[in-house]
Formats: C-alpha cells, sequence, structure tokens
C-alpha cells in the first residue's frame, strides 16, 4: 500500500521535531526515550488518527540518504511492528529510493536494517511483534477510518 508521510526525524537524528502550528514551525526537543540516532526516517501518514495515541499514525521509513524534517514523500508500506501498548509502528520505503524502492513486502526487507529498528526500541520498551504488508495496511485503512 501507498502513503503520504511527511518526515519528522531524519534517520541518524538524535532529537525529536514536533509541528506546532500555533506558530506554525518545527520545534526540537531532546527524544524523551533514547539518546541513540534514530535507525530509520521517522514520521506519520498523511490522513490517519492512531486510535491508540489520537496522533498521526506512526511510520519508519527505509531510505538509502536521510529525508528532511517536514519533506512529503511518497512510501510503500511493508511492514507493522505491533507494540505493546497499541501506538503500533508501520515500516516503509521511500518508493523514489535508488536502492530499496523495489521492496514491496516484509520479508524481502534488509534483516539488518529490522534488527536495528528492534535494538532501537528495545533500549526504552517491550519491543512488539512484525507483521508484513498485508496488516501494516489494515492498520493503515483503520488509522485512515479513524481520521474520517
Amino acid at each position: 500500500m501507498n502513503v503520504s508521510v511527511i518526515i519528522e526525524d531524519p534517520v541518524g537524528s538524535t532529537v525529536r521535531h514536533h509541528w506546532n502550528a500555533e506558530t506554525n514551525n518545527w520545534t526540537t526537543s531532546p527524544h524523551p526515550h533514547s539518546s541513540r540516532p534514530w535507525p530509520a526516517n521517522y514520521g506519520y501518514i498523511v490522513d490517519t488518527r492512531n486510535p491508540a495515541d489520537g496522533d498521526e499514525l506512526d511510520i519508519l521509513v527505509l531510505s538509502t540518504d536521510p529525508l528532511e524534517t517536514g519533506q512529503q514523500v511518497e512510501v510503500q508500506a511493508i511492514g507493522v511492528l505491533l507494540r505493546p501498548d497499541g501506538d503500533d509502528k508501520v515500516v516503509g520505503v521511500l518508493i523514489s529510493d535508488p536502492l530499496l524502492g523495489h521492496i514491496s513486502r516484509f520479508q524481502e526487507t534488509p534483516v539488518e536494517q529490522i534488527q536495528a529498528i528492534d535494538d532501537w526500541f528495545s533500549e526504552w520498551s517491550q519491543i512488539g511483534q512484525w507483521r508484513d504488508e498485508n496488516v501494516a495496511s489494515a492498520r493503515i485503512r483503520r488509522a485512515q477510518a479513524a481520521r474520517a
């Protein structure tokens, strides 16, 4: 499933970026749980609502190069990390990426990318369970319906 994504935190960043609608700017703060760099670009899927926290549905975007805060990109959702707290994290690949853009199934995802995400989350929470692109698509559709 292809989705439109806004990037908040580039891969390698150690801070959190949040859009402040009142000031029309991005604000930056230390990450509340981890001092390690993000293992993938982190953002949210446009026009969704995660019932677990009321925010947009989170997504980790795999790409060869870091993406910029505020950048809107098209992403192929290829899996989802089902978190114990319900704050699930979709994982996807940048469609236009020259090295990863061909990936369309969770089984095709480089193992080292998934391991890096697991390692990052395990520093401060229970990891959860990985599921494939079909479960990711169902989670996205549910979050789109919650937004409507």
